[in-house]
């Protein structure tokens, strides 16, 4: 008989309280509109806190989303392959020989981590958040609605945005309205791969 998978340990009940919200109440907030079952399975860790639930969690109960992690003991060390531009279109690769270590679970064999440059995603990783990084599986580049990933434009540039299906485009998640959708179809560019976590080093 298989056992039901367990995922990283989460602050969500711990911050609920503190906010004063039922699980009823905190489903109910989201954009999402979750059931309390949903709620119930991600602070009891059978169901994995994805990108967007992350940062939906923490729109409602006010923190950043890094708030929302708690530091583990991991069994799995990524490669820094470099930074990522989180504002206008730059350079990406910043070969380094850091590493940092990442929850076990993580699917994808070929995961590497990037840390976001910019204020353009803030509400996802806060600007200046020391320690703050993203996850991407290369190997996940189908686009789907609401889910974050990490594209290269004509010019060898990247940058990471949420896929929007409805208007289609890239979206920023951030506080500094400056930052605007981009629109898909006025320039080519290339799926670099999803982001399937973020952290923050403690």
């Amino acid at each position: 008989m298989s056992r039901d998978r367990i995922y990283a340990p989460n602050r969500i009940k711990e911050w609920r309280i503190k906010r004063g919200f039922t699980m009823e109440g905190l489903g109910a907030a989201m954009a999402a509109d979750l059931t309390a079952s949903t709620i119930a399975k991600l602070e009891a860790r059978k169901m994995a806190l994805s990108a967007d639930y992350l940062l939906d969690l923490a729109n409602v109960l006010q923190v950043s989303p890094t708030d929302l992690l708690l530091n583990t003991i991991p069994a799995r060390v990524l490669p820094v392959v470099g930074k990522i531009a989180a504002g206008n279109w730059r350079e990406a690769v910043e070969m380094s020989e850091e590493s940092i270590p990442v929850p076990d679970n993580l699917p994808g064999n070929n995961l590497f981590v990037l840390r976001p440059d910019g204020d353009s995603m803030d509400r996802i990783v806060p600007e200046g958040a020391d320690g703050g990084f993203v996850v991407v599986d290369p190997d996940s580049r189908e686009l789907f609605d609401r889910k974050f990933y990490v594209v290269m434009n004509e010019h060898g540039e990247c940058t990471f945005k949420q896929f929007s299906q409805n208007p289609l485009a890239l979206l920023p998640c951030s506080n500094n309205p400056e930052h605007q959708p981009i629109p898909i179809g006025t320039a080519p560019f290339t799926v670099i791969g999803r982001v399937v976590y973020v952290g923050q080093e403690l």
